[in-house]
């Protein structure tokens, strides 16, 4: 008795798949739903910021005497005077406050004011 209870226990033991090895496709649907979210995390989140980055920064270097402009402190004023970092603009009569060029963050023109 005890000899074909050790062979039905050998012969299951033989036939039984490995439970510690996963398969290839198992391996790759654990990773699939991480990398899913990385695509989604990526075109909802840092694509957007990256664009719009590049076209504030396009603004920035495009930027001339006169451009009414506001900072990222909420200053509104004109362009006076450009160089390659400083923007000086005044904000009042006579009231001209230098700024970096990369704090005017946002370009007004006719039609936001209306």
């Amino acid at each position: 008795m005890t000899s074909l209870l050790s062979q039905i226990s050998f012969l299951a033991q033989q036939t039984a798949p490995a439970a510690d090895a996963p398969s290839g496709a198992g391996a790759l649907m654990q990773f699939l739903p991480l990398v899913l979210f990385g695509f989604g995390f990526y075109f909802l989140l840092i694509r957007p910021q990256q664009k719009q980055a590049k076209e504030t920064a396009k603004k920035q270097a495009a930027l001339k005497t006169g451009d009414k402009v506001a900072t990222s402190s909420g200053i509104v004023g004109k362009v006076v005077t450009l160089d390659d970092s400083i923007v000086t603009l005044e904000v009042s009569t006579g009231v001209r406050i230098p700024f970096r060029r990369a704090h005017i963050v946002e370009f007004l023109t006719e039609e936001t004011k209306a």
